[in-house]
């Protein structure tokens, strides 16, 4: 039996090291809470934030089954919810996202250490040049990866904005309260996104994790370091693991 690793990469930039001073605290506790890596990280500056995002996913992702890569000015906001329920909902995805009014956002996403996923994420380093932003050259280049495979889920379930700051007719369900798993606040000025961050840490929800999975198990794709075979995934006291499935005749 292996157990399956789930990690936790944030970074910033010096322009915006404020925000990892108000939201470190956050990450750590929910990371200790479920027995999560955690990877705080530093842009060398705003201008190289694009290469450095991807760089320091490729990174993580040597040291780790699973991702989940958030922005500076995001929040856990129901440490009740795992990542795992996510990974698991989606058991075969090599990347799991969501879409706001505008479209991908890439800002919180799960990714799977998958050759695939990889060679995805080296993709758009290599084609920067030809984009405004990672963000956009992963839009592009996502359905031309053969054999990736991306879940997009509802915005609600773990990229939740403050929509009532913003001036959009209709927030697809999107808008942030409280009990949703993480908050964020693109797109707004730092004074206002500082002062709607403070706020939603008095609203985080904490307590004890209910249980993933009694009793059934879910079959997924296991991470392709140990093989690209079929595993059972389940849930032992609060964490996951994964077990070979055992072929007929052996």
């Amino acid at each position: 039996m292996s157990r399956v690793i789930v990690s936790i990469l944030s970074a910033a930039s010096k322009e915006m090291w404020n925000f990892m001073e108000l939201t470190a605290r956050n990450r750590q506790e929910y990371a200790m809470k479920h027995q999560y890596q955690l990877f705080l990280r530093r842009y060398i500056d705003i201008f190289h934030f694009p290469e450095e995002r991807i760089t320091n996913m490729i990174d993580a992702l040597k040291q780790t089954d699973y991702l989940l890569s958030m922005g500076v000015d995001t929040l856990f906001t129901n440490f009740n919810i795992r990542i795992d329920s996510l990974i698991i909902q989606n058991p075969t995805a090599d990347i799991i996202l969501s879409n706001d009014v505008n479209g991908l956002n890439n800002d919180i996403m799960i990714l799977r250490n998958s050759r695939v996923t990889n060679l995805f994420l080296r993709s758009i380093v290599g084609t920067l040049d030809e984009y405004d932003q990672d963000q956009e050259a992963m839009a592009t280049l996502i359905p031309m990866m053969p054999g990736l495979k991306v879940a997009e889920i509802p915005q609600k379930q773990m990229n939740a904005m403050p929509y009532w700051l913003y001036h959009y007719k209709n927030d697809n369900g999107g808008t942030w309260q409280k009990g949703d798993f993480i908050f964020h606040a693109p797109g707004i000025s730092f004074e206002n996104r500082m002062k709607v961050m403070k706020d939603v840490l008095k609203q985080v929800v904490k307590g004890v994790p209910n249980k993933l999975i009694e009793k059934d198990t879910t079959r997924v794709d296991k991470p392709y370091k140990e093989d690209m075979a079929m595993v059972t995934i389940k849930d032992e006291g609060g964490q996951i693991s994964v077990e070979p499935v055992k072929k007929e005749g052996k």
